[in-house]
């Protein structure tokens, strides 16, 4: 009886989908960085095929991952010791610029309406998908747009985009776009990285601190 017991999760208390018990020294922040990215992108799919409550309380959770992962980047660029492969990682969580989508009426709308309350045009108020473009040495090596989360689709646009790449210093340039035009991205940031064997170069942007760049 030394007054000492062994951390352990216990699965009685908790539902283990939910929860990944890691055991880590002090030094490795790195880890960390990589363990909570990779969670919160298995707890966002799962997410989405969830009911509404279960979307708003994995919401949360995401939402608390992203805040790990991004205060673990601050400290120390992660290694990647599955693959002897530099890679890039770029992440963000941005909610697009809302805006009126009209369209005109089907026929088949028109005639369930009384003549005097056929509209010429049905206008939505929705939130625009987010697209980002990851540029390396020149080369457009990621061009896509995300959705925003929620039940009704109004909530934050997430991406984790993870590039293989080569050893040596490579220019990156990513480029963020949140307005329903296409052609506009009003977020840009360039930086030359130095990526090395089995680690990972981190590029994450929010509205509030803009892109913070880790090696």
């Amino acid at each position: 009886m030394s007054a000492k017991r062994e951390p352990m999760l216990r699965l009685d208390k908790v539902d283990p989908k939910k929860v990944r018990v890691l055991e880590l020294f002090r030094t490795e922040r790195a880890r960390l960085v990589r363990e909570a990215v990779e969670f919160r992108a298995g707890v966002e799919a799962k997410a989405l095929e969830a009911r509404p409550m279960r979307r708003w309380a994995a919401g949360l959770g995401l939402a608390a991952m992203f805040a790990v992962a991004t205060w673990g980047a601050t400290r120390l660029a992660h290694a990647a010791p599955s693959s002897e492969t530099p890679e890039l990682v770029v992440s963000f969580k941005l909610a697009g610029k809302t805006a009126d989508k009209c369209r005109k009426p089907t026929e088949a709308e028109l005639a369930k309406l009384p003549m005097h309350m056929r509209p010429k045009q049905i206008c939505e108020r929705r939130r625009s998908n987010v697209r980002m473009k990851v540029f390396v040495d020149g080369a457009e090596l990621v061009d896509k747009s995300y959705e925003p989360h929620g039940v009704w689709h109004d909530g934050n646009s997430v991406a984790i985009e993870r590039i293989p790449s080569t050893r040596g210093v490579h220019d990156v340039r990513v480029e963020i776009g949140d307005t329903h035009e296409l052609g506009e991205y009003d977020y840009r940031d360039e930086r030359k990285l130095t990526l090395e064997p089995r680690r990972r170069a981190v590029v994450l942007f929010d509205k509030l601190d803009g892109f913070r760049w880790y090696e």
